[in-house]
């Protein structure tokens, strides 16, 4: 998980307008470990999309229709087509973690750390999960008001 703090209490619609992919990678590429004292505030965020017109414009308009449909290589039914298709993705971050639908990521902290760099998430952030080896962004959000 990478937590994008802006510097300023109300930065973050700024960060939202001018963060690019680019800059993602760049911090990717830049970013070294060390240890820190992390405060970060538990949330949930859930969310839940169609993906009708989206798989539609990707080239799968046959598959939503009745009588184009063809998926005789998977089964024998007729007429058998996608009546919808929905996509739902969630993130709990609590005291145990970060549980992101299939995956998880814990983490333990014990005795007082004299060198650690002290991050307090304290006012609005984006977070991102991603897939280590390919760098790729498997989830990304926004926690508005961590201090409920």
């Amino acid at each position: 998980m990478v937590i994008l703090l802006p510097k300023k209490v109300d930065g973050l619609s700024a960060l939202e307008q001018t963060l690019t992919a680019a800059q993602i990678d760049k911090l990717r590429n830049q970013s070294r470990l060390q240890e820190v004292i992390l405060s970060l505030p538990r949330f949930k965020i859930a969310s839940g999309i169609r993906l009708e017109r989206t798989l539609e414009a990707m080239g799968m308009s046959d598959a939503f229709s009745k009588e184009r449909a063809d998926f005789s290589v998977i089964a024998d039914a007729k007429p058998l087509f996608i009546d919808f298709a929905l996509q739902k993705a969630w993130v709990d971050v609590d005291e145990e973690g970060t549980v992101a639908a299939a995956s998880t990521i814990t983490g333990a902290t014990h005795g007082l750390h004299l060198n650690a760099t002290v991050f307090n998430a304290n006012h609005p952030f984006l977070f991102l999960i991603r897939h280590t080896p390919s760098g790729t962004i498997l989830f990304l959000g926004r926690v508005t008001n961590p201090l409920k």
